[in-house]
């Protein structure tokens, strides 16, 4: 059996954008805060629905929906400590994220020529550049994703299905399962596929209006079930109203990151360049070998893949806490609007070139080696660090000296330096107290602090802070050193 060589070429292309970074230590906050949880997790320290990130800070950590950090911390009970944990979770991701683009793909296509394309958007996903961003830096979002194109998958094949009562009694509720799912992963933006079914019928009217209120109603009827189990325990009541309190409301009310709440327009924008570069280069190819282009069924589904990434996207700027990773989960319906858009012109220039040609072989070759190179090189990158060298290196050199699961203390002016207290905490479990007097003592070189009276410097030479250690007699508040 011969590989597709663009399965080959797109195969290297995600490989390449994401593995050499992803490799190499240094991770952005968010994504070693949630990695430190997961592991506390895999610890035993805090529960599912009360997770925990620190002894002195978030010991309940409600930043976030449990569903990433449980299932995250199954990889760390499996495989262990490594900080390959966390990458081996965040790739594998990835590699999910991509086969479930190709396969919603082939399943709304699937009636025409184009679904054997299903590598088609998913090149155009992963070229985006927030999106090869979080694949490198195990944002939640990844996970979540897994969800959405599932409850995704699993709308447009109940369209489908026959007979009817397979629609109704399965694929439309294991959909909005799949919504609960991804609503667990990273709160309500997880629930926007509810517009697909909406979306497809005002598009292709392929069922009647009632068929699409009935459709629409069971997987949002599962959702609001499976909640209300859920929020019947009291343990889990209290715990979503939490995060729902004390995190979303909280942030819609007071948090702003921007100035305006149509910054995710602009990031939105700026991510969708490189898609529009590739499916302009395309149709200008395409146009060679054929002048009709985009016909009424394209622009139908292209028009009905944007509604559905803008209904992901949209209801994120009711809040002025906007960051670009959070475009995320709608950024694969973006992919699968300008890969619709660009498909006919791509299927009439690629039946134009024949797979016995020896130029189609020599892509096979060339699109093999390419996939081989980026798995080499990025193995090349094992052991390097790409970010936060200087921090990381005091990390370890602390790290060495400090026995696990201990408490050290910080000037209260070093609290918000969340890479510092994320990784003592992923790599060390060490805790960062700004309150009490610790046997260690740690201070950042910057703010040209003498440390008390009975304090001896560990080290010399570290790179951004200094560790000092208590000498008096009777050292106050040491950890036991116990994992």
């Amino acid at each position: 059996m011969k590989i597709n060589p663009w399965f080959l070429f797109t195969s290297a292309l995600l490989v390449a954008l994401v593995l050499p970074s992803l490799i190499q230590d240094g991770m952005f906050m968010d994504g070693m805060l949630y990695t430190s949880v997961s592991h506390n997790l895999a610890l035993g320290k805090g529960t599912f629905w009360y997770p925990e990130f620190s002894q002195t800070s978030m010991t309940f950590f409600h930043e976030q929906p449990p569903l990433v950090f449980g299932i995250q911390s199954l990889f760390f009970r499996l495989l262990g400590d490594s900080m390959y944990v966390e990458r081996f979770y965040s790739f594998l991701c990835t590699i999910i994220n991509g086969l479930l683009i190709a396969a919603v793909w082939k399943q709304f296509h699937r009636e025409s020529e184009s679904k054997n394309l299903g590598w088609l958007p998913v090149i155009s996903w992963i070229i985006m550049p927030v999106t090869f961003w979080a694949c490198a830096n195990n944002m939640q979002e990844n996970t979540m994703s897994i969800f959405v194109l599932l409850a995704t998958l699993f709308l447009l094949k109940g369209i489908t299905a026959e007979p009817e009562r397979k629609k109704l009694l399965f694929y439309f509720p294991a959909a909005g399962v799949f919504l609960v799912l991804a609503a667990l992963s990273k709160g309500f933006p997880g629930l926007f596929p509810l517009a697909v079914i909406p979306l497809h019928w005002f598009f292709f009217r392929r069922f009647s209006f009632g068929k699409a209120i009935v459709y629409s109603l069971i997987p949002l009827v599962t959702v609001f079930a499976v909640f209300a189990f859920l929020l019947s325990s009291d343990h889990i009541y209290n715990s979503l109203h939490a995060y729902l309190f004390d995190r979303v409301v909280n942030s819609i009310q007071h948090v702003s990151t921007q100035g305006n709440r149509f910054h995710l327009l602009s990031e939105l924008v700026q991510n969708l360049l490189p898609v529009l570069a590739l499916v302009v280069g395309i149709v200008f190819a395409g146009r060679r070998y054929s002048a009709e282009l985009f016909s009424s069924e394209t622009k139908k589904q292209t028009f009905f893949f944007l509604g559905c990434g803008l209904a992901g996207a949209l209801p994120l700027m009711v809040t002025l806490e906007q960051r670009g990773f959070y475009l995320v989960t709608a950024l694969p319906f973006f992919a699968f609007a300008f890969a619709s858009l660009a498909a006919p012109a791509l299927k009439t220039a690629l039946d134009k070139w024949p797979q016995e040609s020896k130029s189609f072989k020599t892509f096979r070759w060339i699109s093999l080696s390419l996939l081989i190179g980026a798995i080499a090189f990025s193995a090349t990158q094992t052991g390097k660090t790409r970010r936060d060298q200087e921090l990381l290196a005091d990390v370890y050199r602390f790290g060495a000296v400090i026995p696990r699961d201990s408490k050290i203390s910080i000037d209260p002016r070093m609290w918000n330096d969340w890479a510092l207290q994320t990784y003592m905490m992923r790599y060390f479990s060490i805790h960062l107290d700004q309150f009490e007097q610790q046997h260690f003592l740690l201070l950042d070189k910057s703010l040209g602090q003498k440390p008390p009276a009975g304090y001896s410097p560990v080290f010399t030479g570290t790179k951004k802070y200094d560790l000092y250690e208590d000498v008096t007699e009777h050292p106050s508040g040491s950890g036991d050193g116990v994992d």
